[in-house]
Parts: C-alpha cells; sequence; structure tokens
C-alpha cells in the first residue's frame, strides 16, 4: 500500500518540506514501496529502517528512538511533524496558519476514543521538544502511544494554550485522517 503524504507534499506550504522517513517493518514490500513514493519527493534527507518490536511498541519506539537524533540538524526547523503513511492533511492552509503562532509549542488532533484524548497519527512540535523526546524514555510501562504522547507533553509542559487541538474528521475508522 502506497504512503498518502509523498502526494501532498506538492501542496502549497508542504513543497519546501524536508522529510526523514522513520519505517520500523521488516516488510521489505512496504520499505520498497515507500522508497518508490519518495522517488517522487525532492528533499529527502534519510530513510530510516528498522525493526518494528509491535502496534503500540513500534509507535512509541519511532518518538524514543535516540538513534535518530543525531541524523538531522533538529534546530534548522521551525517544526517537526510526525505523520503515519496513512495521515491525509485535508485543510493545509487551517495547518500552515496555525504553524505560524508562535505561542504554540504543538498541533495534535484529537482522538475520538473514549479512553484517549490525543492520537499519535498525526503529531506537529517544535524541534526541541521532539528532540528531547527522542532522547527520553516511555513514562508508562504499559502506556499505548497515545497515553505516551499525552505524559510527554506534561512532562515538556506543552498543555493548555501552548497547543492546538484539531478535529479528528474520522474517514473511515477511528484516528485515520485529519
Amino acid at each position: 500500500r502506497q504512503p498518502l503524504w509523498p502526494g501532498m507534499l506538492h501542496q502549497p506550504g508542504l513543497r519546501t518540506a524536508d522529510v526523514f522517513v522513520y519505517a520500523s517493518t521488516t516488510d521489505q514490500r512496504a520499505v520498497h514501496a515507500a522508497r518508490r513514493a519518495l522517488a517522487r519527493v525532492p528533499r529527502v534527507l534519510h530513510v530510516f529502517v528498522t525493526e518494528n518490536p509491535g502496534y503500540q511498541e513500534g509507535a512509541i519506539q519511532a518518538v524514543h528512538d535516540a538513534r535518530v537524533a543525531p541524523m538531522v540538524r533538529w534546530d534548522a526547523y521551525d517544526w517537526v511533524l510526525r505523520l503515519n503513511p496513512d495521515v491525509r492533511i485535508v485543510n493545509i492552509s487551517r495547518l500552515l496558519a496555525l504553524m505560524r503562532k508562535p505561542e504554540l509549542e504543538a498541533i495534535c488532533v484529537k482522538c475520538d476514543l473514549p479512553r484517549l484524548h490525543l492520537m499519535t497519527d498525526f503529531t506537529l512540535l517544535r524541534p526541541r521538544h521532539f528532540l528531547r523526546m527522542l532522547l527520553s524514555k516511555k513514562l508508562e510501562a504499559n502506556a499505548d502511544s497515545e497515553r505516551d504522547l499525552v505524559n510527554q507533553l506534561k512532562l515538556l509542559n506543552v498543555t493548555g494554550k501552548r497547543r492546538a487541538i484539531l478535529p479528528n474528521f474520522n474517514i473511515p475508522g477511528p484516528c485515520r485522517v485529519i
């Protein structure tokens, strides 16, 4: 299955985005499909492939893997976007307007599942916060990726008016498309 985001990179505001791909999979067909999709993307910094330790653990590993910290000059960017391959950005102009607000430290998406309130399929963070997450450990032993994100944002003091929470359009299924 082809990831959706390479096509989105041709939208205004994303054309100059640099792309770093963190792929936690042992499925060589998926890696090959991602590399094929990346062939059309002009600014690919790196494709990092690692074994997937499991559904939730793989999602958590992607934001706590200190091995990728030295691969990118994080301070050269205004924002870092963590995006699953099946996420589609519906309203790029609204997102870009939020990204221009200097008081915001994070832009997250509401999850419609009853036990959660933020999802990890799409998360925008200021680079200093993303780097701190990369170098930190998971805070709760049995936490899923969404609970880990909430815990990390609290630890980083990115709460209240320092973050924007967008709706989840839920097309189809929970926590998939914004």
